[in-house]
């Protein structure tokens, strides 16, 4: 890694947004539970443009954290 390169190295505070088709991908569910998880706020997101988009950190995090709730 570059000395001058910001991004963080720990996967959990990774901010680069992911669509919520990635995001289902990842956690190996369909993107209507995605959208689910997004409504009861389990998972951030915002909107760019009429997307919606959820941080990385955020899916590695429910990955590691919220896969032993399920």
């Amino acid at each position: 890694m570059h000395p001058n390169d910001t991004r963080a190295s720990d996967p959990l505070e990774d901010e680069r947004l992911i669509s919520t088709g990635k995001a289902a991908a990842l956690l190996g569910v369909s993107r209507s539970t995605i959208y689910r998880l997004l409504s009861r706020s389990e998972l951030p997101s915002t909107l760019v443009g009429r997307s919606r988009r959820i941080p990385f950190g955020a899916v590695a995090s429910y990955l590691r954290c919220g896969a032993a709730d399920r």
